[in-house]
């Protein structure tokens, strides 16, 4: 707690104030460009398409950190 050092002429009653932290997570913006045929299509079933890419797109990232870790835990066997 941070007591409050403006609170001249408040209530004696209030001697420190809270504070809290709001943390905002920006997110960016990734666009793509597919077909008109595709689109039509995407838009005849109801997906979250946003949801299902951004889910496709943090596996592949997972998929792709485990094989550069692969890639380094093997090199010492095969470099030699």
């Amino acid at each position: 707690m941070k007591k409050c050092s403006n609170c001249q002429g408040v209530s004696s009653s209030i001697k420190y104030i809270y504070l809290d932290y709001i943390i905002y997570v920006m997110s960016e913006v990734f666009s793509i460009r597919i077909p008109e045929e595709l689109r039509g299509k995407m838009r005849e079933v109801e997906v979250d398409w946003a949801s299902f890419v951004r889910g496709a797109v943090e596996d592949k990232v997972r998929e792709e950190k485990r094989k550069n870790a692969m890639k380094v835990m093997l090199q010492p066997l095969f470099h030699r």
